[in-house]
C-alpha cells in the first residue's frame, strides 16, 4: 500500500491533518485485545485482499457513508477488493480487527465485527452488514445490531440475513442475494507475518471461525497451507477429516495431508491434472472430483478398511488406532500454480452414530457417549446438525437449512446412549449429517467432554408412508394392501391397493405364473414376467387412498390358464425414484419393491335363464320366481357350486358360474 495518507497537507516540512468542524473526538475503544485478520478472495494468478472504503480528503478522520449520497461522492473510495500487500500494509487498510460477539440470553444473535484497523486511532468504525450493494463503512451502530457477520460454507454473511453474502464483483465489494459460485467464497485469515516454519496455529478467540471460513491456496507454500487444527488428537477408529473442496485452476496434483509424532506424514490424494478417478471419494463411496464443490467426510479406519487406493504419503498399514498415536498438524498440499479453496475444515473424534429409525421427512440416530467419560448431557447441551443433500452425481452441494435447527437429546433404554432426530428432509434422498454439540444459545460447546462429542454420518430417507404395515422394515414405499387386492369377474382380474409412497408419479403392474406362491425362491417361477398393462400415472394421491384401477388397467382371464397360480407385482415409480440404497454414489432406482399379490385363476363361465308362462298361457314372463341351482360334473356327483336368484319382471336372469382351484382337467 502507500506509505502516505490522505486527509494530510505538508506545510514547512511539518505534516498537518484535515479535519472536519464537525469530527468528535471517540472514546478510548481498547482494540488491543482484538485479533487482526484479512478477508481473502483468491482468484486465478493473484490473491486478493479486501480494503476499506475512505473520504479521499478526510482520510481517517472522513466518513464514507456520508459521501454515498451527496455531491462530494466523488471524494469516496469504495471498497474493494487489491492485491494483497504481503509486506505491511502500512496504512492498515486491508487489515481488520476482528470483535466476537457472544451471544447471551438478552442477544442471540451473536456474530462478530470487523474494525478497519485503518479508523482504529481516531473512529469507532465497522464494516456495515445491513444494505444490498456497495459494501459500506460507517460509525458502528449501537451494540453492533447493523454490523454482525458469521462465516458459512466458505462466505461470509450478515447475521439475520444468511442469504445474502460479501460477493467480489470486479474487484468490487459488495453485499449481494444471489450467493452462488466462486465470486461469493470470501474467507477469514489471520494475519501472521512471521518468517521460518509454515505451520501456523489457529489464534485464540477465531476458533470456529478460521480456518472454518477457508483457505485458498494459489501455489506451494501460500499461508497456513500447513496448520495446526486439533494439535495432539489422538488417532482412533472415529477420527474424522470433514472440508469441502473446490478447484478453480488444476494445479499439478491436490492433497490433504496430515502429520503424526510417530509415523510421518499421511496424505489424500483430492485431485490432479489429468485422470482423477484414482482420488479419494467424495464421502464414503461418492464420486472422484470433477468440478464444483464437493464435500468430504473422511474416517482414515473406515477408508483402509475399504482398501481405498487414493493414499499416499507413509505407509499406511504403519498407523496405529486407538494406540495412542497423535496428530500434530494438517497440510493443505497444493502442487504448482493454480487455485483451489478448503473451507469447514475440521479434524476430530467423533462418537459412533447408528440410525435408529427413517421416515418419509426424518431420521432418527442413537448417539454413543461411552467412550466420554465426562460428558454432561443435561447441562445445557444440545445438537446443531449441518444438513446436505447428496444430488444425482454423488455430491452433497445442497444445504437444506430447514433441518438446521437445534435438537435435544432423548435418553434410551440403553446406558450412555441417546436418541436425536433430525427432521424436515425430503423423502427418498441420501444425506450428509454433521452434528456439532451447542449450547441452549447455539454456540459451539469448546469445554471437556462435551466438545468431542461431534459425529457425522451419511444415511437415506425412505419413501414409505407412515402408516404402512412394513413402515419399519419397507423404505421403498411400496403400495399398500388392501383386503381382496386381486378379484376375479367378467373375464377380468382387477386389481385394489393403497398407496404407499411419498416418490411415485404412478404404478406399473406386471405378472408371472408361478408353482404355488409368490416366494422369492426361483424354484417357484413358472413362467415369464408379462407387463400386462401400461403404466398408470397418477396426478396426486394421499398416503393410504385406495387406487381401485379401471378396466384399462385390468387383465385378461382369457390370457390364463385357469387353475393356475400367478404372482401380480405392483410397484410405486418415477424417473429418478430414490437413492438406491445399496450405492453411494448418487445413483437412484425408478421403483419401489413391489407389493405381490397371489392369485389363481378360476374357472369362468355364465348362464341365463329365461322364465315365462307355456305358450298356452300366452308366453308372459314371471316376476320374482325363487330359481334354485347348482352346477355338478356329473349327475351324480357333489355340486361344484350353487346359488339362488329371484327372477325380474322380464323374466330374465344371467348370473356368472365360477369355479375356483380348479383346473380345466378337472371340469371334463
Amino acid at each position: 500500500g502507500a506509505s502516505t495518507d490522505s486527509s494530510t497537507v505538508t506545510l514547512d516540512g511539518k505534516t498537518y491533518h484535515l479535519i472536519p468542524k464537525s469530527f468528535k473526538t471517540k472514546e478510548k475503544e481498547d482494540y488491543n485485545t482484538l485479533k487482526a485478520v484479512t478477508l481473502r478472495k483468491g482468484t486465478v494468478g493473484k490473491m486478493l485482499c479486501l480494503e476499506t472504503s475512505y473520504d479521499k480528503l478526510l482520510g481517517r478522520f472522513g466518513d464514507p457513508m456520508l459521501l454515498t449520497e451527496s455531491s462530494n461522492r466523488d471524494r469516496l473510495q469504495i471498497s474493494k477488493f487489491s492485491e494483497c500487500d504481503s509486506s505491511s500494509d502500512a496504512l492498515n487498510r486491508q487489515t481488520f480487527l476482528l470483535r466476537r460477539i457472544p451471544a447471551t440470553d438478552n442477544d442471540r444473535k451473536g456474530g462478530f465485527v470487523l474494525h478497519p484497523k485503518y479508523y482504529t486511532g481516531e473512529q469507532d468504525m465497522c464494516l456495515k452488514a445491513g444494505d444490498i450493494g456497495q459494501l459500506e463503512v460507517g460509525p458502528c451502530s449501537p451494540n453492533y445490531s447493523k454490523d454482525r457477520f458469521k462465516t458459512e460454507n466458505g462466505r461470509i454473511v450478515p447475521v439475520g440475513e444468511e442469504n445474502n453474502c460479501l460477493f467480489y464483483k470486479s474487484g468490487d465489494a459488495v453485499i449481494r442475494t444471489t450467493c452462488t459460485g466462486d465470486k461469493s467464497f470470501v474467507s477469514v485469515i489471520p494475519i501472521d507475518r512471521s518468517s521460518g516454519d509454515r505451520k501456523k496455529v489457529v489464534p485464540e478467540g477465531l476458533e470456529g471461525i478460521f480456518p472454518e471460513s477457508g483457505i485458498h491456496l494459489m501455489t506451494t507454500g501460500d499461508d497456513y497451507e500447513e496448520i495446526e487444527i486439533n494439535p495432539n488428537l489422538e488417532v482412533t477408529d472415529e477420527t474424522t477429516f470433514t472440508f469441502s473442496f473446490q478447484v478453480l485452476e488444476a494445479a499439478t496434483r491436490h492433497e490433504l495431508c496430515f502429520t503424526t509424532y510417530a509415523s510421518g506424514e499421511y496424505c489424500f490424494k483430492l485431485h490432479s491434472a489429468g485422470a482423477s478417478d484414482d482420488a479419494v471419494k467424495a464421502v464414503v463411496g461418492g464420486q472422484a472430483y470433477s468440478s464444483g464443490v464437493q464435500n468430504y467426510s473422511i474416517k482414515p479406519k473406515e477408508r483402509i478398511d475399504d482398501g481405498e487406493a487414493a493414499f499416499e504419503g507413509s505407509p499406511w498399514e504403519n498407523l496405529k488406532f486407538n494406540e495412542g498415536e497423535k496428530i500434530t498438524s494438517v497440510k493443505l498440499v497444493q502442487e504448482g500454480a493454480g487455485l483451489s479453496i478448503f473451507y469447514n475444515l475440521q479434524v476430530y473424534n467423533g462418537v459412533p452414530i447408528t440410525v435408529d429409525s427413517r421416515g418419509a421427512d426424518f431420521l432418527t440416530f442413537v448417539v454413543d457417549f461411552s467412550g466420554l467419560s465426562t460428558i454432561d448431557t443435561y447441562n445445557n447441551f444440545f445438537y446443531l446438525p449441518s444438513v446436505f443433500e447428496q444430488d444425482k452425481f454423488g455430491d452433497y452441494n445442497q444445504q437444506i437449512k430447514a433441518a438446521e435447527k437445534k435438537k435435544s437429546l432423548e435418553p434410551t433404554t440403553a446406558v450412555d446412549k441417546y436418541g436425536v432426530t433430525v427432521d424436515r428432509l425430503n423423502p427418498g434422498k441420501r444425506y450428509l449429517i454433521s452434528l456439532e454439540p451447542v449450547d441452549s444459545l447455539q454456540q459451539s460447546l469448546t469445554d471437556g467432554d462435551n466438545s468431542k462429542a461431534k459425529a457425522n454420518v451419511q444415511q437415506y430417507t425412505s419413501c414409505t408412508c407412515a402408516n404402512h404395515d412394513k413402515v419399519a422394515t419397507d423404505f421403498s414405499g411400496s403400495p399398500g394392501e388392501l383386503p381382496n387386492g386381486a378379484t376375479q369377474s367378467n373375464g377380468r382380474v382387477k386389481l385394489k391397493f393403497a398407496e404407499g409412497s411419498h416418490c411415485g408419479d404412478g404404478f406399473s403392474f406386471t405378472r408371472r405364473r408361478v408353482a404355488s406362491s409368490c416366494n422369492n425362491n426361483s424354484d417357484d417361477i413358472a413362467g415369464d414376467v408379462i407387463a400386462f398393462a401400461p403404466d398408470y400415472f397418477v396426478e396426486s394421491s394421499e398416503c393410504d387412498q385406495e387406487i381401485d384401477v379401471s378396466l384399462g388397467y385390468q387383465d385378461y382371464v382369457s390370457e390364463l390358464d385357469v387353475g393356475a397360480m400367478y404372482c401380480y407385482h405392483i410397484r410405486a415409480f418415477a424417473k429418478e425414484y430414490m437413492v438406491d440404497t445399496d450405492n453411494s454414489d448418487g445413483r437412484s432406482v425408478r421403483r419401489s419393491d413391489p407389493l405381490k399379490l397371489p392369485f389363481r385363476v378360476a374357472w369362468e363361465s355364465s348362464a341365463k335363464v329365461v322364465t315365462k308362462m307355456s305358450a298356452q298361457a300366452g308366453g308372459l314372463p314371471i316376476k320374482e320366481m325363487t330359481l334354485e341351482w347348482d352346477l355338478r360334473k356329473g349327475e351324480d356327483e357333489p355340486p361344484l357350486i350353487s346359488g339362488t336368484h329371484v327372477s325380474p319382471a322380464n323374466g330374465v336372469v344371467t348370473f356368472s358360474l365360477t369355479v375356483r382351484y380348479m383346473s380345466i382337467s378337472t371340469m371334463r
